[in-house]
């Protein structure tokens, strides 16, 4: 028969087995610099695989910009986001 354990006792009996058997209280400080790494080890984990580290964002963005074909790319308004609204919402026309 399979006993479930709760999570914090798994926990606490990994923390003994990696300390070699002995039962010691870890104090406060342990558990803060405990959570910090499993918290950093989340963020690493759920970085996307898309987002390269080792490149800057404007060499990222200058690939993705090559990407966009040049008639799309003609669409774009030349006027910055000054007509943004017009060209998104047509029923709100830019008035001088």
């Amino acid at each position: 028969m399979a006993v479930k354990t709760p999570t914090a006792v798994r926990r606490y009996m990994a923390e003994i087995g990696r300390r070699g058997g002995k039962s010691k209280t870890i104090s406060a400080e342990d558990r803060r610099a405990n959570a910090r790494r499993a918290a950093l080890e989340r963020r690493r984990r759920a970085r996307p695989a898309s987002i390269a580290a080792d490149k800057p964002i404007w060499k990222i963005a200058a690939e993705l910009l090559a990407q966009i074909p040049d008639a799309d790319f003609r669409k774009l308004p030349t006027d910055g986001a000054r007509q943004l609204d017009h060209c998104l919402y047509p029923a709100f026309t830019r008035r001088a």
